[in-house]
Formats: structure tokens, sequence, C-alpha cells
């Protein structure tokens, strides 16, 4: 039987196919990387005189997934960040190591999810120490959206609150503020808080960057996730991800001294723009009243350059 020729032309065409089958399951989980930011220039600029600028060098595991960044400070050459991703078996961000050649950047970040998925809690741990500890924990409300987030520190063993956020939303679920309250003396109950209302975002457009990008951008701007005056809107785009949040808004900040009468509101505005096949190019906000930048985000692709 295994002498006739047709007989074994057909069992060579069948491990043909089944070797191209097996091939193109495994192929199948590959995500086409053209389609990603390989390099992102940050800015942030504060106020008139302090600013910070990073470009980002993003690497891919074929599925996709961030696997590591590469970030240089240009407005100081001898700082840099190495950032290292690592997953578990659902496709979610599980740890999130954090270097720095300057030493600022020196976390280890574990992530844990709850049953459908969603961020239910983080734990921050200073690189080399066994004390400086904190944990956040994420609240959803019925309908399984963000509505609270608390951040812990924990000197020995009595934990304190220092930053609690507070999500308010419309009648339709979609977002419309949300509230930092920070303690500046977690002791002496000294606070401070920033609402942000987002004036602009009543669309159903989804956020155009990357989750786990997003969540790097959030720590690297505010190691501690809400813990000080960063770009409180980076991390409202990451826990709302169903959302585009990243528009015009307005910010209004108090401290302990004041009421919220006399709170300091500062609207800002937002611009996109965009390569020719619509990938996002440029992305800036500045201060409404004197177009001052604020932020800007720009994006480089394998086949897209900046000019």
């Amino acid at each position: 039987m295994f002498s006739n020729p047709k007989f074994l032309r057909s069992i060579a065409l069948l491990i043909i196919i089944f070797v191209a089958a097996c091939g193109k399951d495994k192929n199948d989980h590959s995500v086409d990387i053209s389609t990603k930011p390989n390099r992102v220039y940050y800015g942030f600029y504060p106020n008139n005189i302090a600013f910070y600028t990073w470009s980002d060098s993003i690497y891919y595991l074929s599925d996709g997934r961030i696997d590591k960044i590469i970030s240089k400070r240009l407005d100081y050459l001898y700082d840099s960040i190495y950032s290292q991703f690592g997953y578990n078996t659902n496709g979610r961000v599980e740890t999130l190591t954090m270097r720095s050649r300057g030493g600022f950047y020196n976390e280890d970040y574990d992530f844990h999810y709850d049953a459908l998925g969603r961020m239910d809690s983080m734990h921050v741990l200073e690189y080399g120490s066994l004390t400086d500890t904190i944990n956040g924990k994420f609240f959803y409300d019925k309908n399984g959206r963000i509505s609270e987030v608390k951040m812990f520190a924990i000197p020995k063993d009595t934990p304190v609150v220092f930053a609690h956020v507070y999500y308010f939303r419309d009648a339709a679920g979609i977002l419309d503020s949300s509230r930092v309250v920070r303690e500046i003396n977690a002791f002496s109950y000294t606070e401070s808080s920033a609402t942000i209302t987002y004036n602009n975002a009543k669309s159903q457009q989804k956020a155009f960057i990357d989750h786990d990008y997003l969540l790097f951008l959030a720590l690297r701007d505010n190691p501690h996730l809400f813990s000080s005056s960063g770009e409180q809107n980076i991390s409202d785009q990451l826990l709302n991800p169903d959302q585009l949040i990243l528009k015009s808004y307005s910010r209004s900040w108090r401290n302990s001294g004041n009421t919220a009468n006399n709170a300091v509101v500062t609207p800002f505005t937002a611009d996109y723009y965009y390569y020719p096949n619509q990938f996002v190019k440029t992305l800036s906000i500045y201060f409404s009243s004197n177009e001052r930048l604020r932020l800007v985000l720009r994006f480089e692709y394998p086949g897209y350059k900046l000019d």
C-alpha cells in the first residue's frame, strides 16, 4: 500500500495542509504592529518655568502588548527610565517595573483584577524599601463604571488615605467630572482638592491611546497615582476607556484655606492633528486664556514620522 505513488502524494498533501493550518493558527495571535505608535514625545508644562519632556521608545510583543518602554528625558539629558511590563494569563498588566538612572523612578507595581477583569487594587513598592509602600483600591457602581479610587499609605500598621478620587456621571452614565481630594498632611487633615469638569466629552468615542501606555503615562506623571497635582485627566482616561475624555475641560483647584466659592478655575482647550491615514499625530492641550501649552503628545508610527 505504501508503495502506491497516488497514496503517498495524498499523505504528503495532508501533511502540507496540516502544517499550513497549524502555522496559520499560530500567526492568528499576532498583531499588525505598524498600526501602533513606536515612539511618543511627551511634554508637560505645569507653569511658565518648569517643563518635563520625554521621548518614549515603545517595544511590542508579537500579540501587540507592550513589552518595554525606554524613555529619555529631553530637558535633562542625564535621566532615563527603563519600564518592563509583565502580564497575567488573561493578557492584563500584572506587573510593571520602572527604573531610572536619575533615581526618581524606582517603583515595582503589582496590579490585581476582579472576576470581571476590572482593576481591583494595586500595590506600589519603592525599590530597595520594605516599608515605603502604597496601596490603591478601585470601586465601581452598579453598572460596572469606576466610581471611586482610594490611595493608601502604609506607615507601620495604620493605613492612611492620602488621595480619594470621586467620579460623577450624568443620567446616561457619561463621565461629567472627577474630583481628587489629597491629604497634604494626613495626620493634621489639611487637604487640597482638584475637580476636572469634562465640558466637551459627551461623545461615545473611545480612548485612542493604548491602555497599557496610558497606565505608564499616568504612573510616570504621578508615581503613586493621584497623589500629586499632575495631569489628573491621564489617569481619568485610563479608568474610563469607553469615553474619550482627553478633550477640552476646566480644572477647579483649592487648598484647605479656600472654600468652593473662591477656588481657582482654569479652562483648557484640546486640539488634535492627524496623519493622512487618520492616525493621531499630535494632541495639544493648552490654557484657553493665553494659549500657553499645558500638555502635548506627539506620535510616530513605523510608516509615519513627525516633520
